[in-house]
């Protein structure tokens, strides 16, 4: 079985790419730790498209789809100020 997953950025700038690296990880650690294979189909600054395959997989992350708000003090900012970043998940 195999799905194909879609990270895209939305508003927020260089903290939104910064947030779809962030959750491209989470998802490789997440399908590793259940025994799935990934595959980078195609990586931009701002989006990242992944086949993710393995037995049950649709089941895993069929609830995963949709936008995604991150309010956060980035590692870019120097005075500390809250950014709020949006991505998508298809």
């Amino acid at each position: 079985e195999k799905i194909l997953l879609e990270i895209n950025a939305g508003e927020g700038g260089a903290d939104s790419a910064s947030f779809v690296k962030d959750m491209t990880q989470v998802i490789f650690k997440y399908a590793a730790r259940q025994g799935f294979k990934t595959l980078i189909v195609d990586e931009s600054n701002t989006n990242t498209s992944m086949e993710v395959s393995g037995k049950c997989v649709q089941a895993h992350f069929s609830d995963q789809s949709g936008k995604i708000t991150l309010t956060r003090v980035p590692p870019t900012e120097r005075s500390g100020l809250r950014h709020t970043s949006i991505i998508s998940v298809s």
